[in-house]
């Protein structure tokens, strides 16, 4: 019996091989500073590259056209309503999530004169923006890592 659960074990242990396991933290905060990757227009996804204390990190994410507004600029939420009803035309408020390297909650944001019809051209857009130029949107953006 006991030759029969040392084979196992050894051959348990041989085929699931060594597990490894490799952890990177990067300080990111309201003081970090962010440039864009790319200025894409229409696209789902965003892009940055964020700096702090001399290490760059590449930064991305998604912006999503929402029914839900948010209580202020720079709110965040778990879950967005997307659509309200059949013939559905609130879809004009735009949220952020950074996909990678750490995923976020949503993050809301305004651009001027959003519609539905130009909401899922810009809001991707705005996203890469905001993450560029606003410190209160970082900040929000990593004080919601899920």
């Amino acid at each position: 019996m006991k030759k029969i659960l040392l084979s196992g074990f050894l051959f348990a242990t041989l085929i699931s091989g060594p597990v490894m396991a490799y952890k990177k933290c990067v300080a990111l905060g309201g003081s970090t500073t962010c440039s864009g990757a790319r200025e894409q227009y229409g696209q789902a996804d965003w892009a940055i590259s964020c700096t702090t204390n001399g290490i760059s990190v590449p930064i991305e994410g998604i912006g999503m056209c929402s029914a839900n507004v948010g209580a202020t600029v720079y709110a965040t939420r778990t879950s967005l309503k997307t659509v309200d009803s059949n013939t559905n035309t609130n879809n004009k408020y735009c949220w952020c999530k950074m996909t990678y390297p750490a995923l976020s909650q949503w993050v809301y944001v305004t651009y001027t004169d959003m519609t539905p019809a130009r909401c899922p051209r810009n809001c991707s857009y705005v996203c890469e923006r905001a993450a560029q130029n606003s410190a209160a949107f970082l900040t929000a953006l990593f004080n919601s890592l899920n």
